[in-house]
């Protein structure tokens, strides 16, 4: 058996409270057994890429919440896997669709509903209020999205009613968080995109019996959470803890990277036999 590891960002190891730099032992723990780590978030690829590459393991991402994902160029994987394009030193694919599927549909809604919300493809200095925490080079990652549409949100209860049914009715998704709205294509999550980068892993490697083990702290890792062989969620400061429907799941002692770096040795030391 060998492990794959399948990790939420946010909470887990990037932090406004606690650096990545307290989980540097597990990860410096995995890259030494050369075992895969992948990173998954709602950010896009170009910040995921900015984010990990002081990482002291080269991570494979899943971006924008499963609508896109990338291999590092040297990874064996390469060999049964298709890309779109390349992003430093990344391989990348996603549904090109998809992005052209979601601004059609979005101006549809503004039609019915009115100019009640913003695309960040549409971002310009006027809304820049609402982004104060990212810097001119933060911003332009954070603008590049290759297969989901993020929205800065202007309207009203009723608007936001109308607006969710409207979308979900041309089965997207949508997904809020405090700052802003991630609308997405129903047929890629970070349940998809995990089984596809699992599957590219046992083509690649089919002497292998892999055994996903999954980290998460939001919301938008349940997907994943679900699917995986090992569930662990991770506790967040001052916030609720996240509830699976599963309930053989772990619940790190403490929070963020410091908790997924004490659950990510608990692991490897009660399967240390197996790996």
């Amino acid at each position: 058996m060998k492990p794959i590891i399948f990790s939420g960002l946010e909470y887990c190891l990037n932090n406004k409270r606690a650096s990545c730099e307290l989980a540097y032992d597990a990860l410096y723990e995995i890259g030494a057994r050369s075992i895969p780590l992948v990173i998954s978030s709602s950010k896009s690829l170009e910040e995921l890429i900015d984010l990990v590459h002081e990482f002291p393991v080269i991570p494979y991402l899943i971006g924008e919440n499963g609508a896109s994902f990338a291999v590092p160029m040297d990874s064996k994987l390469n060999k049964h896997f298709s890309w779109n394009q390349t992003k430093v030193a990344y391989n990348v694919t996603y549904d090109p669709n998809s992005k052209s599927l979601i601004l059609n549909v979005l101006e549809e809604a503004r039609s019915q509903i009115g100019d009640c919300f913003i695309e960040f493809s549409k971002i310009n200095s006027n809304h820049s209020s609402r982004l104060a925490d990212l810097n001119y080079s933060d911003l332009k990652r954070a603008l590049n999205r290759d297969a989901n549409e993020v929205l800065i949100w202007q309207g009203n209860d009723y608007q936001w009613w109308q607006f969710v049914n409207f979308i979900e009715e041309k089965s997207l998704l949508v997904q809020s968080s405090e700052f802003f709205i991630q609308v997405m294509d129903t047929k890629h999550t970070k349940k998809t995109a995990m089984f596809a980068l699992l599957t590219l892993f046992q083509e690649t490697f089919p002497e292998i019996p892999w055994y996903s083990v999954g980290f998460g702290s939001l919301e938008e890792d349940v997907l994943m959470l679900e699917h995986v062989d090992y569930p662990v969620v991770v506790r967040r400061p001052k916030l609720k803890e996240l509830r699976l429907e599963r309930e053989d799941y772990q619940l790190t002692h403490s929070f963020t990277s410091e908790g997924w770096n004490e659950s990510l040795f608990q692991f490897l030391n009660l399967n240390l036999q197996k790996l």
